[in-house]
């Protein structure tokens, strides 16, 4: 089957169906699963200076700070090459036609997804997605799942700290619950985005755009409420920056020069939007 990602003489890659509620289309959801190659490492902040004092009219140094905890110090540990993102939400290839990921428009609790790759087709619950880390390091960095990173956009200011849930979801088959994962999921990257996205934008904010800017800010809210059938007034929300930008095509790695000033190499990622 002929996908818009992929040249012909590339091999297809995995397809995953999202099922929408009766009244709204219903497009697939592709992403590819190709390894990333390493990158130079960024320099971590320098140590501390030790501080020495007076004792008896003799200058002797002051004993070494406590360590701190484990967990403290795994996550200030810099990465020194480039992580893997999962292949069920990485992005590889773009394309020049409608994209056929997953409309941010619609809250991702409320569809259902099918693995196009199984016959019959196999239902992949919420649990199936949270029990997939997002991102992990890379095998020199140890392997391990990333405990925590932040999501940023093309050419707009949003930053998006995602955190372990701490809570596996419902919707999952019968059975004991999965065991509350201490590392960033697959479902904690799509749920953090949903939620932030639909945050109302500050009207202070609106204030301060140009003219031409919030025309398009208010077309982008009419048209969004006119595809949810939501009912008017309704306040603008940051997915409205996206304008017709609003389907997702997966996120990737972050390049040294797109780090947001006071991150690092690592941790930063950038969500890909395709056109509506």
């Amino acid at each position: 089957m002929y996908h818009p990602y992929y040249l012909p003489y590339m091999v297809p890659q995995p397809v995953f169906y999202v099922l929408y509620p009766s009244n709204t289309p219903s497009p697939a959801w592709s992403f590819s699963s190709q390894a990333s190659l390493p990158t130079p490492a960024i320099l971590s902040n320098p140590l501390p200076l030790r501080n020495n004092r007076p004792v008896d009219g003799s200058r002797i140094q002051s004993p070494p700070p406590k360590p701190k905890p484990d967990a403290e110090a795994a996550e200030a540990a810099p990465l020194c090459f480039r992580p893997r993102v999962d292949p069920l939400i990485v992005y590889s290839h773009p394309t020049a036609g409608p994209s056929p990921g997953w409309d941010l428009y619609y809250d991702i609790r409320t569809l259902r997804f099918t693995d196009a790759r199984s016959v019959p087709l196999k239902i992949l619950y919420q649990a199936d997605f949270a029990a997939r880390p997002a991102a992990r390091a890379a095998p020199q960095d140890g392997g391990h799942p990333l405990r925590s990173i932040v999501l940023i956009f093309r050419y707009l200011p949003f930053q998006i700290e995602v955190k372990p849930s701490h809570s596996p979801p419902k919707g999952a088959p019968p059975g004991p619950p999965p065991p509350e994962a201490d590392f960033v999921s697959d479902w904690d990257v799509l749920t953090a985005l949903y939620d932030y996205l639909r945050t109302p934008v500050d009207w202070n904010v609106c204030a301060r755009m140009p003219g031409l800017h919030r025309d398009m800010l208010h077309r982008a809210r009419v048209r969004r409420l006119k595809v949810l059938a939501e009912p008017l007034p309704h306040p603008m929300r940051n997915i409205d920056f996206f304008c017709k930008w609003h389907h997702f095509n997966g996120i990737r790695v972050a390049e040294p020069g797109e780090v947001p000033k006071g991150r690092r190499f690592g941790e930063v990622f950038v969500v890909e939007v395709g056109r509506g």
